[in-house]
């Protein structure tokens, strides 16, 4: 499943205010330029409209339900993409840098040049309840080659990625056949496991009845990231992840268990315009370690950071850092 990390910047044209915690003003700003530049109808909703299969509104921003399910008995597919931001600067003076990432997945990577140009125009609008404008200078893909200028003094410098390398995101290390012709069966019964720092960067649920009196396990934690890498890989990649013999995985963490957890319940928000009212979002941050994880798993948790876990993930919840200490001596 290919991945495209794309980093966003923008220059404030004016003054204005913005909230500290901004993935989903700048996921709701993006949408409604896509609606402006791309909708033939003009605005949503978009259930009976005959455009919809080629519509980047439809497929970024609108829940709906495949025939069959793809993914166990999920109907629903996730967003294909996660918009992270660390600057949780409010007020803005002319001139200064608004810098974000956005992470592309699976198909959804092959709009990059067309979310480029909805980027540009909703800056042109303006962020926030004062519409603010801010001006794009520049767009750059994370390809496998390296960095790659999608937009940049004012224009799309490409019309496609079809010619880039994009980040893949392999299922080999969790194969049965993959670990057997490496020696990684028997690596991981003699002691192949190590013990992993994870940072929770923002309120992160990794299951739909998480709440403040949730305990944190560690199999239910890592459970979550493996759903969060199928199922897209399901609905918006190749689903080679189907291949993956889940209950053989999951098996190895039997042994997998939680220490030194520093963790507060952290609560933010989000305005929904469609709903109009204020929307929580909620979960855990902070740090903890995993004990005894197998390295091949704790290698596929890390190169899955990009996507995030749990709920929310598309406003750019669930976002994890995951740091592996020395291996557990055998």
């Amino acid at each position: 499943m290919h991945i495209l990390p794309m980093t966003i910047t923008y220059t404030a044209r004016g003054e204005g205010r913005l909230p500290p915690f901004k993935p989903p003003l700048l996921r709701g700003a993006l949408g409604r330029a896509l609606v402006r530049i791309g909708c033939r109808r003009r605005q949503p909703p978009c259930d009976d409209c005959p455009y919809r299969q080629g519509c980047l509104y439809f497929g970024l921003y609108v829940a709906f339900q495949d025939e069959t399910p793809r993914f166990g008995n999920m109907r629903m597919p996730p967003h294909p993409y996660v918009i992270r931001c660390d600057n949780d600067q409010t007020a803005f003076q002319p001139g200064e840098r608004l810098d974000f990432e956005m992470v592309l997945i699976g198909r959804a990577s092959g709009w990059a040049p067309a979310i480029a140009v909805a980027l540009a125009e909703a800056g042109e609008r303006g962020f926030g309840a004062g519409r603010h404008p801010f001006r794009l200078d520049e767009i750059t893909l994370q390809t496998a080659a390296g960095p790659v200028a999608l937009y940049a003094d004012g224009a799309l410098r490409r019309a496609t990625i079809d010619d880039l390398t994009l980040p893949d995101l392999t299922p080999l290390p969790l194969l049965k056949e993959e670990r057997a012709s490496h020696g990684a069966v028997g690596a991981e019964a003699n002691g192949g496991r190590q013990s992993v720092r994870v940072v929770l960067h923002t309120p992160t649920r990794w299951a739909n009845r998480v709440d403040a009196r949730t305990p944190l396990e560690a199999r239910a934690f890592l459970k979550s990231v493996l759903r969060r890498v199928s199922s897209l890989s399901a609905f918006w990649a190749d689903d080679e992840w189907r291949e993956v013999p889940f209950g053989e995985v999951l098996g190895t963490l039997e042994a997998t268990t939680v220490a030194a957890p520093d963790l507060r319940w952290e609560s933010l928000s989000r305005y929904s315009l469609s709903q109009g009212t204020k929307i929580p979002l909620e979960g855990w941050v902070g740090t903890f370690l995993l004990r005894q994880i197998p390295a091949r798993f704790s290698a596929f948790v890390g190169l899955a950071q990009p996507l995030h876990l749990g709920k929310g993930s598309v406003f750019g919840l669930g976002r994890y850092s995951w740091h592996p200490l020395e291996e557990t001596p055998a």
